[in-house]
């Protein structure tokens, strides 16, 4: 009897797969393009390690597992524009590293690491453009361009959703974007639903294990933090729609940890006879 797939396991393979098919799309077989793209993942990669190990020196963490920091790599490569300076690949690796170490429950980090960095880099205009998670080839369906990518997406990425039990984000985002949508613009715009980013966003990003709730209730109310937040993301000041709305929902995600942390702190008052 085969064993299947841990869900990790299948993200890994998904992400893989998604990124040679976006390097395809993009480069061809140019090799130019090549060197470039693979230089912006030898840089993730090194200082991500790098920072992953002195972390460890100083006691700022422990060993984590190696499916993890691909996860989070692949992620970042998948985010940012290939033609994004190269020293932007060196500090960013290495930053979502760190900020994943600083910011961090008893149980994990704070905030989803990949969503704390790529804000962090789009307020100094190097905003994440999602160029390998909607490539072509494109599908004219709904009147509207599919990328091929997106039904992998939906396949090997819902399926990731199912296992760790958090369909219920998914179904409320999507709900509650919709809902909200309609009732402020009068319209739901299709397109960004089926376009690819959105799923992707939300079968891999916002289900992360550690950085979304665990309770079915509270996964509702997550979703729907979301799924409100980027409606209105475009018509307000929010740097980076998708991230920013993340950052929101994971501080609802860990809000009794920072009320306990840095609201209900009693002070220490020691009396003298």
């Amino acid at each position: 009897m085969k064993i299947p797939l841990l869900p990790i396991q299948t993200l890994v393979i998904f992400l893989i797969s998604l990124t040679v098919g976006a390097c395809l799309s993009q480069s061809g077989y140019d090799s130019q393009s090549w060197f470039i793209l693979s230089r912006n993942f030898i840089l993730l990669t090194i200082s991500n390690f790098v920072l992953y190990f002195l972390c460890q020196k100083i006691g700022l963490t422990t060993p984590t597992r190696l499916e993890h920091r691909i996860i989070t790599l692949l992620i970042l490569f998948l985010l940012f524009d290939p033609q994004t300076p190269w020293w932007i690949f060196l500090f960013l690796g290495g930053t979502t590293e760190l900020l994943q170490r600083l910011f961090r429950t008893p149980s994990g980090p704070l905030f989803n690491p990949v969503a704390s960095s790529g804000l962090l880099f789009s307020f100094f205009n190097y905003v994440p453009s999602w160029w390998g998670v909607s490539y072509a080839p494109h599908l004219f369906l709904f009147e509207n361009d599919v990328s091929i990518a997106m039904f992998l997406t939906l396949i090997l990425g819902g399926y990731v959703a199912y296992r760790y039990r958090k369909l219920a984000i998914v179904l409320a985002a999507l709900i509650a974007f919709a809902v909200s949508s309609f009732m402020l613009f009068g319209t739901i715009p299709l397109f960004v639903i089926v376009e690819g980013t959105l799923a992707f966003f939300l079968l891999v990003m916002a289900v992360e294990p550690k950085t979304s709730p665990i309770l079915r209730n509270e996964q509702y109310i997550y979703g729907g933090i979301v799924g409100i937040l980027i409606s209105i993301g475009p018509y307000t000041r929010f740097p980076e729609t998708y991230l920013s709305a993340l950052i929101f929902a994971n501080l609802y995600t860990h809000r009794k940890f920072i009320w306990n942390s840095f609201v209900d702190q009693k002070p220490n008052v020691s009396y003298k006879e």
